[in-house]
């Protein structure tokens, strides 16, 4: 996918989630972890390096909304991505934010 692609899909992502954070009232966490797991319904190999990118436009969010104020290693966590294999089960995205001073 090329960058201009890439970069149109993330300002999407990033609108919405920053309306979601806003909906749902989330206040300045200061310093906090943020992990993102990605449900999945087969077995097949992944590289968790790909997902980086989406990662890192929903952290980019959480400065946007107020929720952080910024997204440096100091003041926000963000460990590897977590894949679970469910099967049978949908195939999703949970991004868990929370604060850890």
């Amino acid at each position: 996918m090329g960058w201009r692609q890439r970069h149109s899909i993330e300002r999407v992502v990033r609108r919405l989630d920053t309306f979601k954070a806003r909906q749902a009232g989330l206040c300045e966490l200061g310093v906090c972890r943020v992990t993102l797991t990605c449900f999945v319904k087969t077995r097949t190999r992944r590289d968790a390096d790909n997902i980086v990118p989406t990662l890192k436009a929903m952290c980019a969010v959480h400065v946007d909304s107020g929720v952080v104020m910024d997204d440096i290693p100091g003041l926000m966590d963000e460990p590897m991505l977590h894949i679970v294999y469910e099967q049978g089960g949908t195939p999703r995205l949970k991004l868990h934010v929370e604060q850890i001073s």
